[in-house]
């Protein structure tokens, strides 16, 4: 190993520390916030800022359909798309819809990482369900879904966090009949979507 190599290692270790803290801090936030819905891009975001001082993250981009856009989209594809379509049947099945991109400005001034078990223990405590928790070396994914009475699946929160960017996608509906109908619209990309 050459001398030239060492402050890339460390380097490379701060910044592995860094997300690990910042993903510690999201499933503190996704806990944090989003009662009976998901919750928004910017409470996540607010939330992690508030748990890791110093953090601090930067809109990039951002788009929100809530009740009354959904409502809207949901009127032009009444005179757009013919009944029946998948487009309708996909956005009947949505109430909300909230999908942003964040730069990290800067990470946390010193951080102290809880364990991300007891962090698990306390969202499903709340109801949420921890339904994909993907790490890569450089970043972090979790979905997260809540359930009502019957079963049926009615928010969904995707977090994906790397050391320069996290993107939150939040989705309040029927989303069971959502994800059927995506996968009855084109059965043959999905499976070999979940393929290797």
């Amino acid at each position: 190993m050459s001398v030239a190599a060492t402050p890339l290692l460390t380097v490379r270790s701060r910044e592995r520390l860094q997300l690990l803290v910042l993903s510690v801090a999201t499933m503190v936030a996704l806990l944090m916030v989003g009662c009976k819905q998901s919750p928004t891009a910017e409470q996540v975001r607010l939330e992690l800022e508030q748990q890791l001082p110093g953090a601090q993250f930067e809109r990039e981009s951002h788009i929100h359909l809530g009740r009354i856009s959904m409502g809207a989209v949901k009127q032009v594809l009444r005179f757009t798309s013919p009944k029946g379509s998948t487009e309708r049947q996909l956005i009947a099945s949505l109430k909300r819809v909230d999908v942003a991109t964040y730069r990290v400005v800067s990470p946390p001034d010193n951080p102290a990482p809880r364990s991300l078990s007891v962090l698990q223990h306390r969202l499903e405590q709340a109801g949420w369900t921890v339904v994909v928790k993907e790490r890569d070396l450089d970043e972090r994914t979790w979905v997260i879904s809540r359930e009502d009475d019957s079963g049926s699946i009615r928010s969904l929160c995707v977090v994906s966090l790397d050391a320069y960017e996290l993107e939150v996608v939040s989705v309040d509906g029927r989303l069971d009949e959502f994800l059927a109908a995506a996968i009855a619209d084109d059965p043959g990309s999905f499976v070999q979507g979940l393929g290797p």
